[in-house]
């Protein structure tokens, strides 16, 4: 009996010690396994971001051409101001240049009316306490001839204001019959105009 409780003892304690030493050993790994997961997760979202931002800026620079590093340089600026993400700005200021393209804006118009556009956006969505995208679509409709989504803001992008700004610069034809580029121009004078703060 005394032989067998010895063994059993030294059983014990090889086990013990084989229990410890692969709890160790589980433990080392499963927190290296938790560690790659946290690298690989944040190596990925940096990834995303990185192309995000390659797509952004490849958008802006198709749009704007020679603009688009004053673009970038404006973006920075409100970035460190105001903490905007530079990114989400200068996704929508693309997209409005790219429609202003669309509509033969001249290029050095292009940028300083989708900055100003992007601004605004920025600012509706601050002051009705609105997602900033919202506010963006809202305007990107009305330039393309959508009204009903500004009136929501207060801003009346009709066909008669619109008809009302173009006679303010002595254009007496219909807006309808202009060419893209005027009516882009007129569109964009009357939500300027009419954007309430």
């Amino acid at each position: 009996v005394n032989d067998l409780n010895t063994t059993i003892n030294k059983t014990n304690k090889s086990t013990s010690f084989l229990n410890s030493g692969l709890g160790r050993i589980i433990k080392t790994n499963l927190l290296s396994r938790l560690s790659f997961r946290a690298i690989a997760n944040h190596v990925g979202e940096c990834l995303d971001i990185s192309t995000d931002y390659t797509e952004v800026l490849n958008k802006l620079n198709v749009a704007m051409g020679d603009c688009s590093e004053e673009a970038i340089s404006f973006a920075k600026e409100v970035q460190g101001s105001l903490g905007v993400d530079m990114v989400e700005w200068l996704d929508y200021q693309g997209t409005f240049a790219s429609m202003f393209k669309g509509f033969k804006v001249q290029e050095d118009h292009m940028s300083i009316m989708s900055q100003q556009l992007t601004q605004l956006a920025y600012d509706y969505s601050s002051l009705y306490n609105k997602p900033v995208s919202e506010a963006f679509n809202k305007l990107n409709s009305a330039l393309s001839g959508q009204i009903k989504g500004l009136k929501d803001y207060g801003n009346n992008v009709s066909v008669a204001m619109v008809q009302q700004t173009a006679l303010q610069y002595g254009i007496t034809e219909q807006v309808s019959k202009l060419d893209t580029a005027t009516q882009a121009y007129l569109r964009y004078i009357t939500i300027m105009n009419n954007a309430e703060y």
